[in-house]
């Protein structure tokens, strides 16, 4: 899986392209082939270290995402298909 990373806190110039292992979901939870991501000012923030929560680096920005479900946990009430939205929260 392609993700932008934020190794350290700093500008949006400080972020890289990683390739991270291919997730799995748990109980409860479903992995979505991202199809829409928006940048906002949040994000921006938190990549500098001044957003109200201070994620650890390494982590990926970005709250908001639309997209498919690839696969679903169990329980998670979604299937394969099911396009969603959704807000990520940190």
């Amino acid at each position: 899986m392609r993700a932008l990373v934020c190794t350290d806190y700093g500008g949006i110039e400080s972020l890289e392209v990683s390739e991270l292992g291919d997730p799995t979901p748990g109980p409860g939870e479903i992995l979505v082939r991202v199809a829409s991501a928006p940048v906002n000012f949040a994000d921006t923030l938190m990549v500098a270290g001044r957003y109200q929560l201070r994620p650890d680096p390494p982590f990926a920005p970005g709250y908001e995402l639309a997209g498919v479900v690839l696969e679903s946990g169990g329980e998670s009430g979604f299937s394969a298909g099911d396009r969603v939205c959704g807000f990520i929260p940190y």
